[in-house]
């Protein structure tokens, strides 16, 4: 008999905080609702490193970490990073659910919300310095 391996639910999106600019977020499950430390928190712009701790902070991680790897997870983090950074004007970007198994990652359900971009905070304050 194969051996059934389930998925893991997560949410995952950009928020556009108005203080420190675009936040990357992962939860497990309904993240909005969930407590804190079922979420994990990001600044843009990201590196390869913060989008792993991303996922191996969540409570989830033991169940992901079976996997082969976070590949996948890490690349829609990147991307989610990517998306806030190249478009300001994203306000908020909801992906829930995000289910994560062992043939990668699928967002069943997308919500965005735009506003006009100003009043950005200064990109110098999060800037990545070159090593």
């Amino acid at each position: 008999m194969p051996r059934r391996v389930d998925s893991v639910e997560l949410a995952a999106g950009v928020t556009h905080d108005p203080l420190f600019g675009p936040v990357v977020r992962l939860g497990v499950g309904a993240a909005p609702g969930g407590l804190p430390e079922d979420q994990a928190l990001c600044l843009v712009p990201m590196t390869d490193l913060d989008a792993r701790r991303m996922w191996r902070s969540l409570p989830a991680a033991p169940r992901l970490a079976g996997r082969r790897d976070g590949t996948p997870l890490e690349d829609l983090l990147l991307r989610l990073g990517r998306l806030a950074e190249d478009f300001p004007e994203i306000a908020e970007l909801d992906l829930d659910p995000v289910l994560a198994g062992p043939g990668g990652v699928a967002a069943l359900n997308a919500r965005l919300r735009l506003a006009p971009a100003g009043n950005e905070p200064d990109p110098s304050l999060r800037a990545l310095r070159p090593s």
